[in-house]
């Protein structure tokens, strides 16, 4: 990644710089992308259709005397998405009034978005833009920077809109209106511009909510989030997943609960999802009081990560990779290794160079045992003969920690035990805190390892970080303070590939890619 100074220190130059939903959720996915959009200000164009309407949703429903303020309405149909993408980069460079003006810049904006590159001459490539069916959108467009949509997209998404409002469980949330009282006890707000900001971080929180409404005598908030859906309802939750929007609840839930004064601890916020899909199905989806605290420390973990890159100046890698790459030059471990076999093996008191050990190691089997059950699994490929009965029944069996053997085929034995014993550990490793594991855990994973060896001072390492921060900050050119607010220096379990599949060619693969020896 090529670094501008100049731009950097423009950016910097703004003390209380605010995340977004948008710009938080871009660092996390891809540091050099966010440097690239918000240092250097070199952002994509996006005209996407479903982006344009879903803003016009959004519109309609909760603030349709600025529909004209937000949109231009161009009469016919709108171009494709490729071609609006080069019109509007064209737009950004060129003030030209008709189209016929513009064939050097619509030619420098087709390169730029390596679009059409493959037909062989240039005219055939203006054939695409410049057209008489083109005409009237770009005279939309050049005279304004905000949105162009044609009539179809309005009276599709006015049509959405009569869905939504005909639909009682979204219709029950919007009932109540705010009122001129001066002792009135519900407020409501609508596309409402929130800004916080935060303790002993360098940088703000800021976003526009869709839609909340606060009792002040019941000491509830409501927060709801409209979401047009190119899947289907039932394709939603991955879809949480998949687009961090569990990171834009607990950012709003944050931004609302700022406003709420003095006794803003004494509310309860309920957070819900308004969910159009392709189809025009409606679905309120509710979320748990368990999965907005998931959600809130998933925010507190994402802020310190931004917190790493904004204080490090360093956007050219993701923060784990950074730290993988610390390791290759520390002579350890820079691809994932199974952490359960590192971490939670040695927590059952066997030594180190049994005459079996597992295969591999895992925090959870498939519809079969979650991390809440706070199970540790240990996979042997052996047959059962008389030398592994042995080992079994003085080792295993009589663990203080054995639950039950499996044997999912004659030559693969699953043994497992139950950590609820020592859930304190077990949360820990679950979240990547291995620095707070107790003194008996630690003592534990040390002995195994032994003292003396690359390996062991890696265990170490981990286990009190706080003894490597000066050399890590030494080798990323930062601060220490910066690394100690990090803390950890090893990646957290990948739930993925910690948890059993009970397919023989998955299972082979996983043992193949993240070996690690336990023997001597």
């Amino acid at each position: 990644m090529k670094r501008n100074e100049q731009q950097e220190e423009k950016f910097y130059a703004n003390k209380k710089f605010c995340f977004s939903y948008s710009s938080l959720n871009k660092l996390l996915f891809s540091p050099s992308l966010f440097y690239k959009d918000y240092i250097l200000f070199d952002r994509e164009v996006r005209t996407d259709k479903h982006l344009v309407e879903g803003k016009l949703v959004h519109c309609l429903l909760f603030e349709p005397e600025n529909l004209h303020k937000k949109f231009n309405i161009v009469p016919g149909k709108a171009p494709s998405d490729n071609i609006r993408k080069v019109m509007k980069d064209m737009s950004i460079h060129t003030n030209a009034e008709t189209l016929d003006l513009c064939e050097v810049q619509a030619l420098e904006s087709l390169k730029t978005l390596n679009l059409f590159q493959s037909l062989k001459t240039d005219a055939q490539r203006l054939n695409k833009v410049i057209t008489e069916d083109n005409e009237p959108y770009w005279k939309f467009l050049s005279n304004t920077n905000i949105d162009v949509v044609d009539q179809d997209t309005l009276q599709n998404c006015i049509g959405k809109v009569a869905i939504l409002e005909d639909n009682k469980d979204v219709t029950e949330l919007f009932k109540t209106t705010e009122t001129d009282f001066e002792l009135d006890n519900i407020t409501t707000h609508s596309e409402q511009y929130l800004k916080s900001d935060l303790q002993k971080m360098p940088f703000g929180l800021h976003g526009y909510v869709d839609y909340y409404q606060v009792d002040t005598d019941k000491k509830e908030v409501i927060i709801c989030d409209l979401k047009t859906s190119g899947k289907t309802i039932t394709d939603f939750s991955e879809s949480v997943d998949y687009y961090n929007y569990w990171l834009q609840a607990a950012i709003y839930s944050k931004l609302v609960y700022d406003t709420l004064g003095d006794d803003k601890d004494e509310y309860k916020i309920l957070f819900k999802f308004i969910v159009i899909d392709k189809y025009n199905q409606v679905y309120v989806f509710d979320v748990s009081d368990q999965s907005m605290n998931d959600w809130a420390d998933g925010l507190g973990g994402s802020l310190k990560t931004a917190e790493f890159h904004y204080n490090s100046k360093n956007y050219s890698l993701p923060m784990e990779f950074l730290v993988n790459k610390l390791n290759y030059n520390m002579g350890v471990y820079t691809d994932y290794f199974q952490k359960s076999k590192v971490f939670m093996y040695p927590l059952l008191g066997l030594k180190k160079g049994l005459s079996h050990v597992p295969k591999q190691t895992y925090i959870a089997w498939e519809d079969v045992y979650s991390v809440d059950d706070r199970m540790f699994l240990c996979l042997y490929h052996t047959k059962m003969n008389d030398v592994f009965k042995v080992f079994v029944k003085q080792n295993l069996l009589t663990n203080k920690y054995f639950l039950k053997q499996i044997e999912l085929d004659k030559a693969r034995h699953l043994f497992v035990f139950d950590f609820n014993k020592i859930k304190f550990d077990y949360d820990n490793f679950i979240a990547g805190k291995y620095s707070r594991f107790t003194v008996d855990g630690k003592i534990n994973i040390l002995d195994f390892f032994g003292y003396d060896d690359k390996v062991s001072e890696y265990i170490h390492s981990f286990l009190s970080p706080e003894e490597s921060h000066d050399e890590y900050a030494k080798f990323l050119g930062v601060d220490p303070e910066d690394i100690a607010n990090v803390h950890e220096i090893c990646t957290p379990p990948d739930l993925d590939k910690e948890t059993m599949i009970d397919n023989n060619y998955i299972i082979s693969q996983l043992l193949k890619d993240s070996f690690i020896s336990l023997k001597k």
